[in-house]
């Protein structure tokens, strides 16, 4: 299966640099953010044909449920968009 993110693009604020890794719901890259100065990791929802409003939903959920956790050991979500 291809990248769904080339390497070296930008999103909204973010440079794309390296593909991390990947699951069922889509992938996850190393990236740069160039407002903050910063290295992120950018997660790229994986296109949903038959079930996309699902799919959408069960994304944002797992967002705010993450947004929530302040551990040393789970990822910090500082920001969701839909960039279509």
């Amino acid at each position: 299966m291809s990248d769904l993110v080339e390497i070296g693009v930008e999103l909204l604020h973010y440079v794309v640099t390296e593909k991390i890794g990947e699951g069922g719901m889509g992938e996850v890259y190393k990236g740069w953010d160039k407002l903050l100065k910063r290295p992120v990791a950018i997660k790229v929802m994986r296109p949903f044909e038959d079930d996309s409003i699902e799919a959408t939903k069960r994304f944002l959920s797992e967002a705010r449920v993450l947004a929530q956790i302040n551990h040393p050991s789970v990822t910090t979500i500082y920001e969701i968009q839909d960039h279509a």
